[in-house]
């Protein structure tokens, strides 16, 4: 594993503990709360989509 994709895995273990306790400590007190939890889930998981593209772009080079 070469430096980039280290640090590429470094910055997407912090964005995820921090979405992970942004998700624990969520309070939901309508469906609204609820469809924008949903959304921010479908951006999250957008964001990992194109990390592990881009790991293995660096993979492949």
């Amino acid at each position: 594993m070469n430096s980039n994709q280290q640090t590429i895995l470094n910055l997407t273990t912090n964005k995820v503990t921090r979405a992970g306790n942004d998700f624990r400590n969520a309070i939901l007190n309508s469906e609204n709360d609820l469809r924008t939890l949903a959304m921010k889930a479908n951006q999250f998981s957008d964001y990992l989509w194109e990390q592990l593209n881009e790991l293995e772009a660096l993979h492949h080079d």
